[in-house]
């Protein structure tokens, strides 16, 4: 029927509601585990290196309070279930990402870099951070 149609549609849009979040929370889980590297190798003797931790620990944690804002309001709107749903499609879509992005690094030939970063740049302007989290203020006519 019509309405059950309509339903799977929401279950589906709600699953991939914070989706759009995956390029920026794979930054920030890269920013983390550099971070961490660095701090083992190179931050107990270099200023520099412990000034780029402490950037890289701004970003991420920065990052990670942007995504769980969206992740509040979700819960707020939906619910716990919605929320633990979004976020393992948003684990999932972060692996999708991570495999696209080995893949296309392992078959990558440095002349070919600002054409990848294009592309990149693509994928990321496709991307809209808001596009899928339902707007509770908004007035119907």
């Amino acid at each position: 029927t019509l309405h059950a149609r309509y339903m799977e549609d929401n279950k589906r849009r709600l699953d991939s509601a914070l989706i759009s979040f995956a390029n920026i929370a794979l930054l920030a889980l890269s920013l983390f585990i550099l971070d961490r590297v660095s701090d083992w190798t190179c931050d107990w003797w270099s200023k520099t290196c412990a000034d780029a931790s402490r950037l890289m620990l701004t970003a991420y944690i920065g990052i990670g309070i942007w995504i769980g804002f969206h992740a509040y309001r979700l819960f707020r709107d939906r619910g716990q279930l919605a929320v633990a749903m979004a976020t393992g499609e948003l684990w999932k879509e972060m692996l999708r990402l991570l495999g696209v992005y080995g893949e296309l690094a392992r078959t990558m030939n440095i002349h070919e870099l600002p054409k990848v970063i294009g592309q990149v740049k693509a994928t990321w302007n496709n991307n809209k951070l808001d596009n899928n989290i339902p707007d509770n203020n908004k007035k119907e006519d």
